[in-house]
């Protein structure tokens, strides 16, 4: 796993294990914007389980075919859960609605600070996958 990937829409990183997404300012996020998204984060994690901490305020659109390919179960593929650090009202309201109208896969949670989000992180335990004894 490289250390950071950035591209049009987003900056990734990894940090104690913890996936970090910023997403830039005022990009529009259509369908195949999220598939290169969600395509990008499992080539940088190589494929791993990970929680993620998604920085969105600077998402300015998400349209309703990209929210609903982010919240299928291919778009959380290796997302253990989501933590959304939610600093403003429009990054609210959006992941609210993603929340409660998309229903994701996977547990996702709003914060409005990284401390807050990392505790509740910590708290969430990996499932339990094919071939691997329960813990």
């Amino acid at each position: 796993m490289g250390q950071f990937l950035e591209n049009q829409f987003v900056h990734l990183s990894i940090k104690d294990g913890i996936l970090y997404a910023t997403y830039k300012k005022g990009i529009k996020i259509n369908l195949e914007a999220a598939k290169s998204i969600v395509k990008a984060r499992k080539e940088f994690t190589e494929y791993q389980d990970m929680k993620l901490i998604m920085y969105i305020q600077g998402v300015a659109n998400l349209d309703a075919a990209a929210r609903y390919y982010i919240t299928s179960e291919e778009g959380v593929e290796h997302i253990i859960a989501a933590a959304v650090i939610v600093n403003n009202f429009f990054a609210s309201i959006m992941s609210t609605v993603v929340r409660h109208i998309n229903k994701p896969l996977i547990p996702i949670k709003e914060f409005p600070n990284e401390e807050k989000a990392l505790k509740w992180l910590s708290t969430i335990k990996a499932p339990a996958r094919h071939g691997q004894a329960n813990s």
